[in-house]
């Protein structure tokens, strides 16, 4: 799980939406572009590690 504002998201050119409660999550929606899933790597900083393989 990663952290990054809705903020630089809309910058993207990407939309935010809440989930339902009580999870307190969004969704991203739009168009990911190599180039902006970059950006949002680069942007992002990791609240949950992943696990390792």
């Amino acid at each position: 799980m990663v952290w990054f504002t809705a903020g630089f998201v809309r910058s993207l050119g990407l939309g935010v939406m809440m989930s339902p409660p009580p999870d307190e999550h969004v969704f991203v929606f739009g168009k990911k572009t190599k180039s902006v899933t970059n950006k949002l790597a680069k942007q992002s900083d990791w609240i949950v590690a992943p696990p390792k393989s």
